[in-house]
């Protein structure tokens, strides 16, 4: 018994001697590892290390999930939020403090009180971060309210994690006041997206003319493909209580058609460099006006809201058995039942259509305009430097996460689909005309709603608002003066 004893004690001893060595190795190995790894981008920013201390973001209650995440989850881009603060605070030794209200337009005078009452109070009470729409926040510019973030060393404009189109669309005389990057998350979740109904598609033979897919890849995915298709059901079942339609009717959608033709900003600069709008009325907005204009009134193959009515008996997720095509923003895949999953149909992801091949670019629509601005009152370098880190870890961390959930939830597991998703995340539109449409009379929008109501013409419309608009755009000039 006493040998048995000592056997089993002296192979625990040899047992206890390998894990240790084990251990060293691997230490040794981990250590070698971090000695000879490559720096990431978060390693070329200055450090900074801020104590503990919190830093407060003022961010909208229609995306706080996005930001405001405290523990791991069964969701996996909650959970990468989660990870993304958790990188964050660890490297910088920073408490992430998120503060979400209404920031759709029935919060917009709470919202706006919350940023005039922060840029009072002593840095360390004040938001360093604020992420809002531009209609409420930017107005507070006169009062002088943010900092010029092109002031920012550390800010890089140029990288796939920044929006490059909204923030020099929103520079004006080298200053920028809301900018926009991955952080700010309604630029991926509110890009309008072309769905399609891959069963529809198929049954109605239009898979053997085109590969929708390969026509995005090559430029070639134009109007004139996507009219064609839509207009074919004219004549198919159109009264019947399980008609097909080819499109349907929804103002966003039709702003997000108009933003996919690439029109030139409808605000130019003169030969001496003066703003002006004089250049926004002319035969090719005309065109691009009747396209859509003819689109919405003169074909039966387009749904209006009552055809829509009848056809799903007020039940909304039955809505895409009767479309081949519909545009709506990416989160409804994950928040709409009209795009879920479904036994009846399985659906796909294209961006909006083109002009034509000469196009260069594809164009994608964003139904919300946030953007993130820096309150006077705080640490700018500070601020400026926490914002990059953001952007590029939501880049890295949190968007493949959405795409793959985005996916999931819907109808079809393509990697074509993911693929048509990471388009529309890096071809967000904005123009000067867009980005300050709060204060140019809407002028961004108004194509499509004068288009929608079947108006003869854009120049009546632009015939009554040219002079208001040219003064609200002086007046703007001014202020960035």
């Amino acid at each position: 018994m006493k040998k048995l004893i000592s056997a089993v004690l002296l192979l625990c001893m040899l047992f206890t001697s390998l894990i240790a060595c084990n251990k060293k190795e691997q230490s040794e190995e981990t250590t070698e590892n971090v000695k000879t790894k490559e720096p990431g981008y978060l390693d070329t920013l200055p450090s900074m290390d801020f104590d503990g201390q919190e830093f407060k973001i003022l961010v909208s209650l229609q995306h706080e999930s996005f930001y405001k995440q405290e523990e791991e989850s069964g969701n996996t881009v909650d959970s990468a939020c989660f990870a993304r603060n958790l990188n964050i605070e660890g490297r910088y030794n920073v408490d992430l403090v998120y503060t979400a209200i209404d920031g759709n337009a029935s919060g917009q005078a709470a919202f706006q009180s919350m940023i005039t009452n922060s840029i009072q109070v002593d840095k360390q009470d004040a938001f360093s971060i604020v992420i809002g729409q531009n209609y409420y926040c930017l107005p507070l510019i006169s009062q002088g309210a943010y900092h010029n973030l092109r002031e920012s060393t550390v800010i890089d404009f140029d990288a796939e994690w920044s929006h490059e189109m909204i923030n020099d669309a929103g520079t004006i005389n080298n200053k920028l006041y809301g900018a926009s990057g991955a952080f700010v998350i309604s630029q991926l979740t509110h890009a309008l997206a072309l769905y399609y109904n891959k069963d529809i598609f198929v049954d109605y033979g239009f898979a053997e003319q085109y590969d929708l897919y390969q026509l995005v890849r090559e430029g070639k995915w134009t109007y004139e493909i996507f009219y064609q298709m839509v207009t074919s059901f004219d004549n198919v079942n159109e009264e019947a209580e399980d008609a097909i339609y080819g499109f349907d009717t929804f103002s966003h959608a039709a702003i997000g058609l108009h933003v996919g033709f690439g029109e030139e900003d409808p605000v130019t600069m003169t030969e001496e460099n003066e703003y002006t709008l004089d250049n926004y009325y002319n035969m090719h907005l005309e065109d691009i006006f009747s396209r859509l204009r003819e689109l919405y009134n003169d074909h039966a193959g387009v749904a209006s809201d009552a055809d829509m009515e009848r056809v799903t008996n007020n039940q909304p997720e039955s809505r895409m058995t009767h479309l081949l095509f519909c545009m709506n923003y990416i989160h409804g895949l994950v928040e709409n039942p009209s795009f879920q999953k479904s036994e009846n149909y399985s659906l796909g992801v294209l961006p909006a259509p083109k002009y034509d091949e000469a196009q260069p670019e594809y164009y994608t629509r964003i139904m919300r305009n946030d953007l993130y601005y820096i309150p006077r009152n705080v640490d700018f370098e500070a601020a400026a430097l926490m914002i990059e880190a953001l952007n590029y870890e939501t880049h890295r961390i949190v968007y493949p996460e959405y795409w793959g959930k985005v996916i999931e939830l819907r109808s079809a597991d393509t990697s074509e689909d993911q693929e048509m998703i990471q388009i529309l995340s890096r071809t967000a539109y904005s123009s000067i005309a867009n980005y300050f449409s709060y204060a140019l009379v809407n002028i961004d929008h108004q194509l499509a709603y004068e288009a929608m109501a079947n108006a003869s013409s854009m120049s009546g419309w632009w015939g009554t608002n040219q002079k208001l608009a040219s003064k609200k755009l002086e007046k703007l000039i001014e202020l960035y003066e």
